[in-house]
């Protein structure tokens, strides 16, 4: 050991136990300190302050041609590199094999997005209310008219006091949000901090807030209220016009139209995450351990390590491999031309390097031919197996016995003949394409034990695992990992968003439940005469309850009828970002807009049933 380096931020892409330097992975593989063309490492540079990285750029192709020229003009391939800043890679990037799983910038819009429409759902409540209540402001406007008052002094007034209202909140949230912190990062994964760094950003966009929030969501009822006629006023004319009834219709579509497309966004989001984790990969990923070897001479004699290792009840089969599914950056890329291809139409693809039992290992299938055999002595430098991804793009209808000239793995431009063709495994994440694969044996540079094990008493197992590593491995630990936790982890960006969707849309929908229970209450209270009068003529409480929910649960169903078409075009866009992909289960869209129509039905019906239960003889007393 030659230091310690201070731990590693939880933010950073870059995590790490232990550095090792190339120049003790050479010592082992000198043969690596050449080998260019196969270029799974993630460089990086740290460039000269006033350096210009489109200068370096610039210098690549030679760099390439010096390198590598020879090899790509043997295979008709063509290899560039590009610089790529460090800030960008964890939202900007989409690139394969990415170091860590990304995350991405267009979902630190949609979140944006998603605050917004819920911020605009509470200013719409604000307006409903604001204007609904307008008759019981009306007197106070009419007033101060009489009084002097001009239009714009009423203006502020109203506007003033939703500014106030939005100060409040603003405070009321800060306080909820240090307190949901550990809540945030349970749903989320993120670490967010609260501290001076962000105060000096967060400060200015509190401000920002509310003047936005204060003067949206007092515009409409400050123009509206501040509109009205005195001497109308104080004569007792009613003042609520369809126009003003219309515009809270709308408010009311707008705002269950976005609750209701994000319980969708949500269910579909939840329906693809499932479908990537329990979708047949082509492998069997659960009950397998793999295990990082740290000593090369350990395969020398890897067939008594394995006996060995299987004596420990539970486990099943065990093979040697330098990659595992999901691993997808340390697949080595081979230069290969196939058979029937001139050596300019050469091609690149994915290359694992294993033993005989890595198929049986894994559960994968064979779809033609035969797997590699230990009695066949010509199977370690002379066989390989492909999949069916490479058959379809070579253009073999019989692909077994055809020959394939492989540049890499130790091997220079010599041909190897197809045994077998493996049916298709998803060695990346389903947002990629499947991509060719050979498999090789007997070639040297397998760094990973691959163990199926079949037992409930997983603890104890691995107890025994690291007892028998002692003896095998005495100076490096059992490292490990279970290859369904590795595999699933690159899923955990969607998991999040799942999470995160859940939330918004819970709150959306209580938030737009509120807005509908304040307005119900508002339209019962206007209309506490007619229902007093209705019941006196005869009508029942189930018939004044659906007189007052009729109008509100129309809207509702108009907002649901909206928000298909928006769901539908967002999620498929969304969607689209996955080759393999969950379809748009119409149950999802019926049984969303069932659900907001009962959810809205139970609002308004307890206003309802609350003005419809009154004494009629209370309300028409004074009539």
């Amino acid at each position: 050991m030659t230091g310690v380096i201070k731990d590693i931020p939880p933010n950073s892409h870059l995590t790490f136990d232990i550095l090792v330097s190339f120049e003790t992975l050479f010592i082992d593989q000198p043969q690596a300190r050449d080998n260019w063309i196969s270029a799974h490492n993630f460089t990086y540079l740290r460039l000269h302050e006033n350096a210009a990285s489109n200068d370096l750029e610039s210098k690549f192709p030679a760099m390439v041609e010096k390198y590598l020229g020879s090899q790509l003009k043997a295979l008709g391939g063509n290899i560039s590199y590009s610089l790529q800043p460090l800030t960008d890679i964890h939202l900007n990037s989409a690139l394969q094999f990415e170091f860590a799983p990304n995350s991405s910038i267009l979902y630190v819009y949609i979140f944006s997005a998603i605050a917004l429409f819920i911020l605009d759902i509470a200013c719409i409540n604000f307006m409903n209310l604001a204007t609904a209540r307008s008759t019981q402001r009306a007197r106070e406007v009419g007033m101060r008219k009489v009084l002097w008052a001009e239009r714009h002094n009423l203006i502020r007034q109203f506007l003033g006091e939703s500014t106030i209202y939005s100060l409040l909140a603003l405070l009321v949230a800060f306080v909820l949000v240090r307190m949901a912190m550990h809540v945030f990062k349970t749903i989320s994964g993120v670490d967010l901090q609260l501290g001076t760094v962000q105060l000096i950003w967060l400060i200015p966009l509190g401000v920002g807030m509310i003047l936005f929030t204060g003067i949206t969501a007092g515009s409409y009822p400050a123009f509206f209220l501040s509109a009205y006629h005195p001497a109308k006023v104080l004569k007792g004319s009613r003042l609520a016009g369809t126009g003003g009834k219309r515009f809270r219709h709308v408010l009311v579509i707008i705002q269950f139209v976005v609750s209701i497309a994000l319980v969708i966004g949500t269910w579909i989001i939840r329906n693809q995450v499932l479908y990537m984790k329990n979708v047949n990969l082509g492998f069997t990923k659960e009950q397998v351990l793999v295990s990082n070897v740290y000593d090369p001479d350990i395969f020398r004699d890897i067939s008594t390590i394995k006996a060995r290792l299987k004596h420990i009840p539970g486990i099943v089969e065990i093979a040697g491999a330098d990659a595992v599914p999901g691993q997808g950056p340390m697949a080595t890329t081979v230069g290969v031309v196939p058979e029937g291809f001139t050596t300019e139409e050469g091609t690149l693809m994915k290359a694992i390097r294993a033993d005989e039992d890595y198929l049986a290992t894994l559960g994968m299938e064979l779809a033609a031919g035969r797997d590699f055999s230990r009695e066949m002595s010509t199977d370690k430098q002379r066989a390989f197996l492909v999949n069916e991804v490479a058959v379809r793009q070579f253009g073999w209808e019989d692909p077994v016995g055809r020959t394939i000239k492989i540049q890499g793995l130790g091997l220079r431009n010599t041909a190897v003949t197809v045994i077998g063709v493996v049916k298709n495994f998803h060695y990346a994440s389903l947002r990629e394409e499947l991509e060719p694969i050979c498999i090789g044996v007997g070639m040297g540079g397998l760094d990973k034990l691959v163990i199926r094990v079949r037992t409930e008493k997983i603890t104890g197992l691995i107890t025994q695992l690291k007892e028998t590593w002692k003896e095998i491995d005495p100076n490096h630990p059992f490292d490990f990992f279970f290859l369904d936790d590795f595999f699933n982890a690159q899923y955990r960006s969607e998991e999040r968003l799942n999470n995160i969707f859940a939330s918004f849309s819970g709150l959306a929908i209580i938030i737009a439940c509120l807005g509908l229970f304040g307005l119900s209450s508002f339209m019962a209270e206007q209309r506490t005469k007619e229902i007093g009068i209705r019941k006196v003529l005869g009508a029942s409480i189930p018939e004044a309850v659906a007189l007052l929910s009729r109008e509100l649960l129309v809207l509702v169903g108009v907002a649901v009828l909206v928000a298909w078409p928006v769901a539908v075009f967002a999620m498929s866009s969304w969607l689209r970002n996955f080759p393999f992909r969950t379809g748009l289960n119409p149950w999802i869209f019926l049984v969303s807009g069932f659900a907001a129509l009962t959810i809205a039905f139970l609002t308004v019906s307890l206003q309802a049933t609350k003005a419809a239960s009154a004494n009629p003889v209370d309300s028409l007393r004074y009539e």
